[in-house]
């Protein structure tokens, strides 16, 4: 009997591809797959994949990752992956894609948070004059009162004024005690 591994990797390694442009037929035809199989494993329906599947993907992936495609198909799987909110292979370079815990560069999270952004703000590393979305800045503003930072540090970090920050404050510290 074959050893089955968690099929995570393999669906976020597909969905990668189709960000940079890969339809579901070119990479049936690419990983030699039932176009079936390629639309189900996308879809994320096999929590668990053959071993030996999950290191051919795993092969091909890092072949067919440099290569962004460019054609109208390739522009709407680009729109797909977008609209389901899958990184593409770049966002994926030098992290785990295999771990569950795992987040691509730039991944919103299932909250809406850009945890890139947010993460950037609270470690000081936001660029000057980049502005957060309404919620990042929010996100970044709690954890930052979460370490205890003062109010013109956390404004500093993530580029807002000082009473932004007096208002967030009093908002959190509102709704916890209520």
């Amino acid at each position: 009997m074959t050893e089955l591994v968690r099929g995570l990797g393999t669906t976020r390694r597909l969905r990668a591809l189709i960000a940079i442009g890969w339809t579901e037929p070119e990479l049936a035809a690419a990983f030699c797959l039932r176009p079936r199989l390629i639309a189900e494993l996308l879809d994320g329906v096999h929590r668990q994949v053959q071993a030996p599947l999950a290191h051919y993907v795993a092969l091909r992936y890092e072949r067919l990752s440099g290569a962004v495609r460019e054609s109208p198909a390739a522009d709407a799987s680009r729109a797909r992956a977008r609209e389901q909110g899958w990184p593409s292979t770049h966002a994926w370079d030098d992290i785990d894609i295999d771990d569950p815990r795992a987040r691509a560069r730039g991944a919103v999270s299932s909250k809406g948070v850009d945890e890139n952004a947010v993460n950037l703000a609270v470690q000081g590393g936001l660029p000057s004059g980049v502005k957060l979305r309404r919620g990042d800045a929010r996100e970044a503003i709690r954890r930052m009162r979460a370490l205890n930072m003062r109010g013109c540090d956390i404004a500093r970090r993530a580029n807002v004024s000082t009473s932004t920050v007096d208002r967030q404050g009093y908002v959190f510290s509102a709704a916890t005690t209520a």
